[in-house]
């Protein structure tokens, strides 16, 4: 593990500038890609904000180690000395889309409100706060400002990583697939029912927590947690023309030195060794969330990543999104909990390929879709007049690819398959949530109401939920005894 000295800086805060445009790649990029870390040449006016371990922003948190990263952002694990407390602290580039990251928080805060939105049903019912608890929520926010400009930041409760981190390249035993499949869809119900569209959907935006009888860290000193977890691993920041880092790029103010390797990317367990009370989940990165009441998100504007992008996006760019954007996405991911492999697949292919993936799976597109150019051209080479593929793709079939890229993988990794009445439950399902159209989708409500919901999803993330408040009362219990 690398060595680092604990200093402590304080960094200064301020409000909001105006933003500087985003650091972006260049086509000759100036910095080496990093190995296990954000790309160095998103540093520089407008980027990431340059954090080293030991800072404090705010005034009271500590920065421990780094978390995770995205595209536009870097998380961190501070200590918080208000509350001798460790939070997850995420930090937005200076030149992230104006206002995009105080859009995020201010929807997360009305998420966790209890004011209902009257314009739907449900809250008039009181039943929008089932799932509340399943949403990320925002214990701080403010702004702080570096050499590249001010970055919107907030925090939040630490977590174990990014489901899809855990589940990559491995599966899970079947009750466990259930019971995340579960608390998935009763998190984004309780969005639904809010007026909220997700926009986001995937396995890397589901954070798994702590076991809630895991004092996971908070019981640690930040020297403790150096003891029991080691210092950061970190990688320098090299120049690809080999020069000082202080050539040309206004000295390390800019970029960091060096960059430290996410805290999660080591140590942990893989799928196979997740249980029920590992399955505490909370959805998480609402950048791309909106009010169809209130905004209006056509489809060339949809921030989904193909192949998650509902395929309205693709056919009709002009027409607003609404939930059955969602309905579709989380159609895919769903998939996903359970399978090794997806019956469309972005992997090394075209749009339009991915495309004619759906269409076998689902059968041909209404009529009326006559898509852009580059489909219309594929499509005349690919389909003959009757509309029959002229080369097969991957999978013929739903069906095929469910047995294929469900049942097969699952039973050779030994992690439970479905039974006949619960693969025709599943794949049932799947279809009315991936209906082309998007009125002729099930709602929210429906996906709740469906067979494979009610009999085997939903049921397994309750007995999750049982485990976990079982567990947590015996470590109470343990505790007070020993005290």
């Amino acid at each position: 593990m690398a060595t680092k000295k604990d200093t402590t800086k304080k960094t200064e805060t301020t409000e909001p500038a105006e933003p500087a445009e985003p650091a972006e790649p260049s086509r000759y990029p100036t910095y080496c890609d990093a190995f296990e870390a954000e790309n160095p040449n998103r540093y520089g006016p407008g980027g990431y904000h340059v954090v080293r371990i030991g800072d404090v922003l705010h005034e009271h948190y500590r920065i421990v180690t780094k978390l995770g990263y995205g595209g536009y952002t870097t998380i961190w694990l501070a200590h918080d000395s208000r509350v001798s407390r460790y939070v997850a602290l995420k930090i937005s580039m200076a030149g992230h889309a104006e206002g995009k990251p105080e859009k995020e928080i201010e929807a997360l805060r009305d998420l966790q409100s209890d004011q209902p939105d009257q314009s739907h049903q449900s809250d008039q019912q009181g039943q929008s706060y089932d799932g509340r608890h399943l949403l990320l929520n925002v214990l701080d926010a403010f702004h702080v400002t570096g050499p590249n400009g001010t970055h919107c930041c907030y925090t939040m409760v630490p977590a174990h990583g990014p489901v899809g981190f855990w589940l990559d390249g491995s599966l899970i035993q079947l009750p466990l697939a259930r019971a995340l499949a579960g608390g998935l869809v009763r998190a984004v119900a309780y969005m639904h029912r809010r007026g909220y569209v997700h926009g986001d959907l995937a396995l890397r935006n589901i954070l798994k927590l702590y076991p809630l009888n895991d004092g996971y860290i908070h019981h640690l000193t930040v020297d403790q947690f150096y003891e029991q977890y080691g210092q950061p691993d970190t990688e320098p920041v090299l120049r690809w023309d080999e020069q000082p880092l202080a050539s040309g790029d206004g000295g390390s103010r800019h970029v960091p030195d060096e960059l430290v390797q996410s805290f999660f990317a080591y140590g942990n367990s893989i799928g196979q060794d997740l249980t029920l009370a590992d399955m505490r989940i909370q959805l998480c990165d609402f950048g791309e969330a909106y009010k169809p009441r209130t905004t209006t998100r056509v489809g060339r504007d949809c921030g989904t990543p193909w192949p998650l992008r509902p395929i309205e996006a693709h056919f009709m760019p002009d027409a607003p999104l609404s939930f059955p954007a969602d309905i579709w996405t989380l159609g895919m991911v769903l998939w996903d909990t359970v399978a090794m492999q997806r019956f469309a697949s972005s992997d090394h292919v075209s749009e339009e390929e991915t495309i004619s993936q759906l269409i076998d799976a689902f059968g041909p597109l209404p009529a009326e879709w006559q898509g852009p150019e580059s489909w219309r051209a594929f499509a005349a080479a690919r389909y003959d007049a009757h509309g029959k593929l002229r080369s097969a793709n991957y999978f013929s079939s739903l069906d095929e690819a469910f047995d294929k890229g469900v049942q097969a993988f699952r039973a050779s990794h030994n992690v439970g398959v479905f039974s006949d009445d619960e693969r025709a439950a599943f794949l049932d399902l799947i279809r009315r949530m991936m209906a082309y159209r998007p009125e002729d989708r099930l709602t929210i409500e429906g996906v709740l109401q469906s067979e494979w919901m009610q009999t085997w999803a939903l049921p397994a993330f309750a007995e999750a939920e049982a485990v976990q408040a079982k567990e947590t009362k015996e470590a109470k219990e343990a505790k007070e005894t020993s005290t």
